[in-house]
């Protein structure tokens, strides 16, 4: 694995000491939406390293986001605002539950100086990019 710095060169003042990670599949495992999901090995001990050296962390879900909710409740007769209050419930309670009460939970992108998520392809070009997502070099 290659060793990255944390680089704040790029990065807006207001943003230089703060660290947004995704909730699913990246502090905890994927299960069901209505249960508290396991947390995966090591999240509290990198939440907890990142509060002690002064960053400002901020959660990352997409259960924190209305388009969501509705793409999600449109097979079913769940009331939209029910549901979403409901997925913010039980991530401040999974947070609150490992001692991490207080930390924003949002679906915003904000400022930030990393976003940590499982689904994230670094973009450095889009020759770059393309060629690991089809393998092929010559996408165009």
């Amino acid at each position: 694995m290659t060793e990255q710095p944390l680089d704040d060169l790029k990065v807006a003042n207001s943003a230089k000491r703060r660290i947004a990670i995704d909730f699913d599949e990246t502090l905890v495992h994927w299960g069901a939406l209505d249960e508290l999901p396991e947390w995966k090995d090591g999240a509290d001990e990198a939440l907890t390293w990142f509060l002690q050296n002064g960053f400002e962390v901020i959660i990352l879900t997409s259960r924190a986001s209305r388009t969501w909710w509705v793409q999600h409740c449109m097979a079913t007769d769940e009331d939209i605002e029910a549901f979403g209050l409901a997925q913010l419930s039980i991530v401040h309670a999974s947070l609150s539950q490992h001692g991490f009460q207080g930390l924003l939970v949002t679906s915003e992108k904000l400022p930030c100086l990393y976003y940590i998520d499982d689904r994230a392809i670094r973009f450095t070009d889009w020759d770059s990019i393309m060629s690991n997502l089809t393998g092929d070099n010559s996408w165009r």
